[in-house]
């Protein structure tokens, strides 16, 4: 995963890619912090709320994530971005299947900074955000170590976990959460119906609820309890850490899904759009031309082969070889062998010699 994440953000800077570098405090402001950011999840919930979607489009951003992209796709909505977090390439496998390439090549690609390469060329074009944690953005970092950039925190287990820090650490204050249920009311219905989980008749491509592990009980947003799983249930409680973080933005929860505390859940009937279109093409251009900068892809690739080439990797590798060769016979042995193994980490990695860390950690 560090070793395929390093090499796509090597091949994503080099390939023209912009990266996020408006920190949350420099984020956007005035009244286009208001603009409307509505991020769309593929939960059965999303069902209910394509009506409303579609009428308020023009005057609202759209960030799509992961497989909700067909069910828009279905219901000719083009995003104005799509979200996608995996370094593999399952998300360009998923993207082929709305069978439409001049659809795609109509939507931004947002990531964080490892996505695939064969993802970002299906797409109009390509912003990046660093994540916190990540091989790839230790790496970065120590390339642009005189321009530190943001990183997000909260970006994680889900693509919808991703889409929500980013546009928070963006500045923008006004948050819909379409299809991002993080629970069941029904176990045939667990993803929208529009999506590639289900056949063209509505029947099910697979037994999602027997292969999910649905098994815990959450409070719901519009009735007392629903169904889960750990994932999803991670998800919510890092959706909620997010919010906790920008105590200036309100999220909307519009699903009948789970309860996410510090979000207000709102039925579609009562949903008020103030926004017009002028005022959101202009957040949209200030998110494309100033939230990223275009970054100089022969200098980092100069400086990734500089500061991080292969032959420091091998030396030690084999350095740390000798160490496994030594033997051990009693318990002492062994409890040295291991603290002698994590120093080596450590004081490379201290060194500005990160890689072994990183790829062997």
């Amino acid at each position: 995963y560090s070793r395929y994440g390093i090499a796509h953000t090597n091949w994503a800077m080099a390939n023209g890619a912009k990266l996020l570098t408006k920190h949350k405090e420099i984020g956007i402001e005035g009244s286009l912090a208001e603009v409307p950011v509505f991020i769309v999840g593929n939960g059965p919930s999303l069902d209910k709320l394509i009506p409303m979607l579609k009428e308020e489009r023009d005057k609202v951003i759209v960030i799509s994530c992961g497989t909700a992209l067909q069910a828009l796709h279905q219901n000719s909505i083009t995003p104005d971005f799509h979200a996608e977090i995996e370094s593999n390439r399952a998300t360009f496998d998923w993207a082929i299947r709305v069978g439409d390439p001049e659809y795609l090549k109509n939507i931004s690609l947002i990531s964080c900074n490892g996505v695939h390469p064969d993802t970002i060329s299906l797409y109009k074009d390509v912003f990046l955000c660093l994540k916190e944690g990540d091989a790839s953005t230790e790496i970065a970092n120590r390339i642009f170590e005189k321009q530190p950039l943001p990183e997000l925190r909260f970006a994680y287990p889900t693509v919808s976990n991703f889409a929500i820090n980013f546009a928070l650490e963006c500045g923008f204050v006004q948050i819909y959460l379409l299809g991002i249920d993080l629970g069941f009311i029904d176990e045939e219905h667990h993803h929208s119906r529009f999506s590639g989980y289900y056949k063209d008749d509505g029947s099910e491509l697979y037994d999602y609820v027997r292969q999910s592990n649905i098994s815990l009980i959450v409070r719901g947003n519009f009735r007392a309890s629903v169904a889960t799983k750990y994932e999803f249930n991670l998800s919510r409680i890092m959706i909620e850490s997010a919010i906790a973080d920008f105590v200036s933005a309100i999220v909307y929860n519009l699903n009948d899904g789970a309860a996410i505390n510090g979000c207000l859940p709102l039925s579609v009937e009562n949903v008020l759009i103030t926004s017009s279109e002028e005022e959101k093409e202009k957040a949209l251009s200030w998110l494309i031309q100033k939230a990223h900068s275009p970054i100089d892809g022969t200098n980092y690739s100069n400086s990734l082969k500089e500061k991080f080439n292969a032959e420091k990797l091998i030396e030690d590798v084999r350095t740390f070889q000798k160490l496994l060769e030594r033997k051990t016979c009693t318990k002492k042995d062994v409890k040295l062998l291991i603290e002698q193994q994590r120093d080596f980490m450590v004081d490379l990695f201290k060194n500005n010699r990160p890689m072994f860390m990183l790829y062997y950690n």
